[in-house]
């Protein structure tokens, strides 16, 4: 009898902190500030120049290089993405 077939409910739990090493914490898209062209017309580009993600500890705001501001992002604990 091999005693790792009482462990394999292990790997959910230890993907979960493998996921957070490598890419962090997720925080979720909470307001934002944006330029548009289109006037008042909803469907038109937008082009983000602010973009406050929470989680639920902290909050991070961000003025994106690219204009884009994503629903979820993952940040380190230091505030780094």
């Amino acid at each position: 009898m091999s005693i790792l077939r009482f462990f394999p409910w292990l790997i959910f739990p230890a993907a979960l902190v493998a996921i957070y090493l490598v890419f962090g914490t997720p925080y979720l898209n909470w307001s934002y500030d944006f330029y548009s062209d289109g006037g008042n017309d909803p469907f038109a580009e937008r082009h983000y120049t602010r973009c406050t993600y929470t989680n639920f500890r902290t909050e991070i705001t961000i003025h994106p290089g690219n204009g884009n501001c994503p629903r979820i992002k993952f940040f380190k604990t230091d505030g780094r993405d």
